[in-house]
């Protein structure tokens, strides 16, 4: 019976060093960044769309390269998701700032829009044009 208690032990151990170092992985790559932002002051401003554009996600990409040993084409007939839109903000202060948001908002964004941008940290909270955008309902909506 001893014989068999270090070795389990031992693998439940490594077990949960296994776990807890996932866990910190994923916590430093996907949520520190959230929480730093959240901490961060909410900043309006006046904003143009400077520029939007879509990305494949890395991910999917990589996945799709494996399974099928292709590349993947982005220019195929078939449109194939997850895909993460994008739009660039030209503020009042001159910066410009990049965003990613979500598609109901991308696909009704012209260049040259001009509305109130609201973020926090590196977050994109909502950006409203006046006379499009009703102010109780924004699009997309207040994403904090």
């Amino acid at each position: 019976m001893p014989d068999l208690f270090v070795p389990l032990i031992t693998a439940i151990l490594l077990a949960l060093l296994g776990f807890a170092a996932l866990w910190a992985f994923a916590f430093r790559g996907v949520w520190a960044p959230y929480l730093s932002s959240r901490r961060q002051p909410t900043i309006t401003a006046t904003a143009a769309v400077a520029s939007k554009r879509e990305e494949m996600a890395e991910s999917f990409m990589h996945n799709f390269e494996r399974r099928f040993g292709e590349t993947y084409d982005p220019s195929d007939a078939v449109r194939i998701e997850p895909v993460e839109w994008y739009a660039a903000f030209e503020c009042e202060d001159g910066e410009t700032r990049e965003f990613p948001i979500p598609r109901s908002l991308y696909e009704s964004l012209i260049i040259g829009d001009k509305g109130v941008l609201t973020w926090r940290g590196n977050l994109f909270v909502r950006f409203t044009r006046p006379g499009v955008d009703r102010p109780e309902k924004t699009v997309p909506g207040d994403w904090m």
